[in-house]
């Protein structure tokens, strides 16, 4: 079975387009000031649709200042989320959910896909 404290910061790659490293480490609350940087070093602050918030409610309960922990309640770093994302990935390839060679930045893309299904008013 794959490993859900894996699971809940892949949905926010999905659901945000928030590219890797930053997604396992947003916080609760995106405050500027707290807020990780992009490459401009802007704030990065993102409003999580309903679908996501439902998700992360779903979460295992921790007292980490991000979105997403780890097994041991902490926030994740890049390399132990790197590291937890190849097993995750290969049990879902291994049971067919996925297919092969998904990677961080292919699911931010599908965010993008999601989106121009959306309509429009």
């Amino acid at each position: 079975m794959p490993d859900r404290y894996v699971d809940h910061p892949t949905h926010v790659a999905r659901h945000t387009a928030v590219q890797p490293p930053h997604f396992p480490m947003l916080r609760h609350v995106a405050k500027p000031r707290h807020a990780p940087l992009d490459r401009f070093d802007r704030a990065l602050v993102v409003r999580a649709p309903e679908v996501l918030r439902e998700i992360l409610d779903a979460a295992p309960n921790h007292d980490a200042i991000t979105l997403c922990a780890n097994s041991y309640g902490r926030p994740w770093t890049e390399s132990e989320f790197r590291s937890s994302w190849e097993h995750f990935r290969k049990a879902l390839e291994k049971a067919g959910h996925i297919g092969r060679g998904l990677t961080l930045y292919g699911l931010r893309h599908t965010v993008a896909v999601i989106l121009t299904a959306v309509p429009t008013k």
